[in-house]
């Protein structure tokens, strides 16, 4: 019998009626119609007629691990606080999660996930990591018209276009994204790290110019746009020593396709890195697997070079055993790190590690897709109250309405979107200057482990941070020497 539907069990018995000879009964029995949510912060079920239904839709196994998390430490202070009002009733939030596998690539599993999810029903869905595949299965989610707020997918024309072009906007209606930032602006934002921090720290400790990069980048939707742009703007900015003819590329062919990386491609690469005499290399990784084999060999090697540029995995509290300690002087970008971005960015920091502890046996520190769950469940929340609806129009209205001029707080930074349901990103400088929305933070891995969080212009304020011991300058490796 399929799960989420009103079943009738006919139930027929033979009763001997005294002077009546042999009758027949049947008996209709309504059995309730099954419930797959489970509500963080509260003790057993809730009705499902008050349960706002909210889906995860990810990979378990690698960022839906995150981004389910994020989600059940927003949905559990919701549930703890006394849910939320609609019209004179009390609604919980009820949490169900699908795997889609997508970070293997698995379209039909991540078709299934999705037609799976669709039959529970859900007032709203976040999730979404892997660009190749997410944009296979949410043709499942849009056709059945949910809501749903992207957590993980960069790729900029999921928004841009799909909601920029009329023709298309209507099927795309329900589609949100809280996290990332698109390609476009974390290009813009890694762009503006590179040449306002990184470059002119490594002219300065090695006293003379940076003449020689790389961009290490996976053969994916989402890498392009940024190495293009990475390269375009830095080469504008250093037009002397930095020219595209100083900046050689590498790209990588995706995880377990013809022609795939394995650790000892890494150890090659940084071979060549050191013999070249690159002095900046600028890694565009999502691959969890991927991230550790390329850091690896950056600390044996002992190239002097600096790392900064994008490594999901280094995100990631394994990343330090992933690479066992080759990692040391990596800059990656983060999502947040353990400072007062907002009132609430400790909180949940602390709240996340103890709850992964918890529930998984692992202290896990969230990556970018644990906060964009845990902002994403915050958004629909407040939609529906705002709306006192759950209905899906109702939920997109809201959404629409929070904007630059409506901003919602965010976990770590406003949130406001764009005319394309594209979440808004800091500009840090200019005539169209737009601070404390989100931005990209940038942290460098010490000897220690540790992992503070490095300056960047205006592009977040790292004078203003605390716990001092959180942020640190940009350090150089010890086994390369500041010049005399």
């Amino acid at each position: 019998m399929e799960r989420n539907t009103k079943r009738i069990i006919a139930i027929i018995a033979i009763l001997a009626v005294a002077g009546a000879g042999i009758g027949v009964g049947v008996w209709f029995v309504m059995q309730p119609e099954e419930n797959p949510y489970t509500y963080p912060g509260l003790d057993g079920q809730k009705p499902l007629s008050q349960t706002i239904k909210i889906g995860v839709l990810d990979d378990m196994s690698q960022t839906g691990i995150f981004s389910y998390h994020g989600a059940i430490l927003s949905a559990m202070q919701i549930n703890l606080g006394g849910g939320i009002d609609i019209n004179g009733t009390t609604y919980w939030i009820g949490l169900v999660s699908e795997d889609t596998k997508e970070a293997s690539y698995d379209n039909d599993a991540a078709n299934a996930a999705a037609l799976k999810m669709i039959e529970h029903k859900p007032h709203a869905i976040l999730g979404g990591f892997r660009s190749e595949t997410f944009e296979v299965y949410i043709q499942r989610i849009m056709d059945a018209d949910i809501p749903y707020m992207v957590t993980g997918c960069a790729t900029t024309r999921f928004l841009q276009e799909w909601l920029g072009n009329t023709a298309t906007r209507d099927y795309y209606k329900w589609l949100f994204r809280c996290m990332p930032l698109n390609s476009q602006h974390l290009g813009e934002h890694l762009s503006y790290l590179l040449i306002e921090e990184i470059i002119p720290r490594i002219e300065a400790h090695q006293n003379r110019s940076v003449d020689n990069m790389m961009v290490v980048y996976e053969d994916l939707i989402w890498t392009q746009e940024i190495a293009d742009m990475v390269i375009a703007n830095v080469s504008a900015a250093f037009p002397d020593y930095l020219g595209e003819a100083n900046i050689s590329e590498q790209l990588i062919p995706r995880r377990g396709s013809i022609g795939g990386w394995t650790p000892s491609d890494f150890e090659v690469l940084w071979g060549s890195i050191n013999t070249d005499g690159t002095q900046l290399v600028v890694p565009i990784i999502s691959d969890m697997v991927y991230g550790g084999q390329f850091s690896k060999p950056y600390n044996t090697t002992k190239a002097d070079a600096l790392i900064a540029g994008i490594n999901v995995n280094a995100q990631s509290s394994s990343h330090w055993g992933d690479t066992e300690g080759g990692c040391e002087y990596e800059v990656t970008t983060h999502a947040i790190a353990y400072v007062n971005f907002t009132e609430r960015s400790i909180p949940f920091y602390d709240s996340f590690i103890n709850l992964t502890t918890q529930t998984i046996g692992i202290p896990l520190a969230p990556i970018y897709t644990g906060v964009g769950g845990g902002d994403a469940l915050n958004l629909f929340a407040h939609a529906i109250s705002e709306a006192q609806s759950t209905k899906n129009t109702d939920i997109v209205a809201e959404l629409e309405k929070i904007d630059e001029d409506n901003p919602f707080p965010g976990i770590n930074a406003l949130i406001g979107f764009d005319e394309n349901h594209d979440v808004l990103e800091t500009i840090p400088e200019g005539p169209n200057q737009r601070l404390g929305f989100f931005s990209v933070p940038y942290r460098q891995y010490h000897p220690d482990g540790s992992l503070p969080i490095i300056p960047c212009g205006q592009l977040y304020d790292w004078d203003g941070f605390v716990p001092t011991e959180s942020k640190s300058d940009l350090i150089f490796p010890d086994w390369w020497p500041a010049a005399t």
